[in-house]
């Protein structure tokens, strides 16, 4: 199991690396890294990727929404929901009513729709249209507050979207688990350390040290946009074709690496820590049916299907191979949205058949109680990926 290095204790290092914030599709990790991360044009600090941005993780995650999700978005998601710092964004320096309905606030008039798992499909950038491109957003305790100002008072009184270590979702205590399969270090996938240094004598160590001795991974020309250069990796950036068979090296190199033990920059003890992805066919037997968890795929013609590793449900317009029509014997079940009820005290709550009690993010309230309802969504499996700065711990278990 791994887990951040900026906590001490396991369960602090288990619960940061998914603690309030956006993940992407395999392929919608490499576009944020294209699109955000790379053009020298664009960097704040001479040789530094945005963010410090040095490894692809791979994420194993299992999801059940609310039944107040399902309800208000009848989909498997609900909206995406930007975060940073692990909290979920404001807009124009407010509250939006998204970040405010996954816990509730009666004074305003929002209604407790819990701790939801958003996805948005990303793939009209122009910078790196990339297909199948999906963001994630993963709200957890205290999600109105970045990280410094989570208070342990804060986050009991807010409800789990993180499940605690081991545990399955319900969709009731907390809606999303995770392990962490792996990590890829950038350099390695789009080849610098392969390159060979100035002097013949040895190849590149990292990216600082390519771009130093006057390397460009990647040039845009600042007034026109237009592309300028970039190394061979990111040839065609805006080519959707090109882009996949980005996303394809992504994962060879992945595997390549777990079969070699080898990485320029990862020793081999943690990479034998590592898993292989899932291949995408027992992703889907072990999926619930479309129909199950999507109110739409259950009365649509030609049903839905699960592709790719995001195993997003998609309407099928004709029969064909993986979609699946819902049984003439199956209703969906009918969901009620949350509704916002008094509160004698004046702090968040509503109507909720996940929870009794919903709850602000001051630390005010008492922790929510959940009943005995459970989720209406069957457990859903997905491989996401998220960019990160640091290597992870090895936690033990």
């Amino acid at each position: 199991m791994f887990g951040s290095t900026y906590y001490k204790t396991a369960e602090e290092q288990f619960r940061g690396l998914l603690d309030t914030v956006n993940t992407a599709s395999v392929e919608g990790s490499l576009m944020y890294v294209q699109a955000e991360g790379i053009d020298v044009t664009y960097q704040s600090v001479a040789c530094q990727r945005k963010n410090k941005m040095k490894y692809v993780v791979f994420y194993d995650i299992v999801f059940t929404q609310t039944n107040e999700t399902l309800a208000e978005y009848e989909d498997e998601y609900g909206s995406f929901l930007a975060m940073d710092g692990g909290r979920c964004n404001q807009v124009n320096g407010t509250e939006s009513e998204e970040c405010l309905s996954l816990n509730g606030n009666s004074t305003l008039g929002v209604p407790n729709v819990g701790p939801f798992v958003g996805g948005s499909l990303k793939e009209t950038d122009a910078r790196a249209p990339y297909q199948n491109c999906w963001w994630y957003s993963f709200p957890n305790t205290c999600p109105l507050q970045p990280w410094s100002a989570k208070t342990a008072e804060c986050r009991a009184s807010t409800r789990q979207g993180l499940c605690d270590a081991n545990t399955l979702p319900d969709g009731i205590k907390c809606t999303y688990n995770y392990r962490v399969l792996g990590y890829v270090p950038i350099d390695d996938v789009v080849g610098i350390t392969s390159l060979q240094n100035k002097a013949k004598t040895a190849t590149y160590a990292s990216y600082s040290e390519f771009c130093t001795e006057g390397g460009i991974e990647f040039k845009t020309d600042k007034d026109t946009k237009a592309f300028v250069e970039s190394i061979p990796f990111w040839d065609n950036p805006t080519d959707t074709s090109a882009n996949t068979k980005r996303t394809q090296t992504l994962l060879k190199v992945y595997e390549d690496m777990l079969t070699s033990k080898t990485s320029s920059q990862i020793t081999s003890d943690v990479i034998g820590n590592m898993k292989s992805l899932p291949a995408v066919a027992d992703l889907v037997t072990e999926n619930p049916k479309c129909y199950e968890n999507i109110k739409k795929c259950a009365t649509t013609t030609h049903g839905c299907k699960r592709d790719l590793y995001g195993q997003i449900c998609t309407v099928c317009e004709a029969a064909a191979s993986g979609c699946e029509v819902a049984p003439s014997s199956f209703k969906f079940p009918t969901l009620v949205k949350a509704t916002v009820t008094s509160s004698s005290e004046g702090s968040a709550s509503t109507g909720s058949s996940s929870a009794s009690d919903g709850s602000t993010s001051d630390g005010n309230t008492p922790a929510p109680t959940p009943t005995s309802t459970s989720s209406a969504a069957s457990l859903a499996i997905t491989v996401g990926a998220l960019i990160a700065s640091l290597g992870l711990s090895v936690l033990m278990g």
